[in-house]
């Protein structure tokens, strides 16, 4: 477990090099951070990637994982590290130890990703935390699925979200994916009425049962590439 991740969390501060102190905010909680160590354990990553920096908080828990299993690289890709962050991200890095793992791009994923593909980069392992519009995580999700090796998987944070859920949906009905693991939003006896009491929620429920996604409306979902792109030019799948 990431000490130092877990200091920040507990603190809700973050310290720059410089020595000033930020309010931590867009951050991972510690159940999702202990969720994505247990995803490098089970799959002992060589190379894997990360779309979004922030504080840090996930890469903390990610680096410090895939140190452990002997991980050679962790590319991470985040246009607003200096400019939005003062840095911080990879100030905490450094501190705990592992940035020598690190290769940073500061740049926006919809060119970075391609310009990696096109390198010919294979990974094991990536999470996707960058923008939430659909459009956006689908580029994401595009060209990681064409580095990400058969058997690798790929995470999504903030799954509940609108526009997430219906990109998982989408991977699930329409590319070789199966659901690997789920970690599920916390939800009172009120909520669970309010978000399943109409026809509708339960009809999404069902349709989530049937995609493998046994937990609905989970926070973070993984999913295994199970096998390579052969659909037709006019394959098309509702989702």
């Amino acid at each position: 477990m990431s000490s130092l991740a877990l200091e920040i969390l507990r603190s809700g501060e973050v310290v720059g090099a410089d020595g000033r102190r930020f309010r931590l905010a867009d951050h991972i909680s510690e159940r999702q951070g202990r969720f994505l160590q247990s995803l490098v354990r089970d799959l002992r990553p060589g190379v894997s990637l990360e779309v979004g920096l922030a504080s840090g908080i996930s890469a903390l828990f990610l680096c410090e994982e895939l140190k452990r299993v002997g991980a050679k690289r962790h590319i991470i890709i985040d246009p607003f590290q200096a400019a939005g962050f003062q840095n911080v991200g990879l100030e905490n890095l450094r501190r705990a130890g592992v940035l020598d793992l690190v290769d940073f791009r500061e740049a926006p994923s919809h060119s970075e990703l391609p310009r990696l593909a096109s390198q010919g980069v294979e990974i094991d392992f990536a999470f996707i935390d960058g923008m939430h519009t659909f459009d956006y995580a689908l580029l994401d999700f595009f060209y990681i699925d064409r580095m990400l090796r058969i058997g690798g998987i790929v995470a999504f944070d903030d799954a509940n979200w609108p526009a997430l859920r219906k990109l998982i949906r989408y991977v699930l009905r329409n590319r070789a994916y199966r659901c690997f693991a789920s970690l599920p939003k916390q939800l009172g006896l009120g909520k669970r009425f309010r978000r399943y009491g109409s026809s509708g929620a339960l009809r999404e429920l069902v349709a989530d049962r049937r995609l493998g996604l046994a937990i609905p409306h989970s926070r973070c979902v993984a999913l295994e590439k199970v096998g390579n792109d052969d659909r037709s030019t006019d394959y098309h799948r509702d989702f």
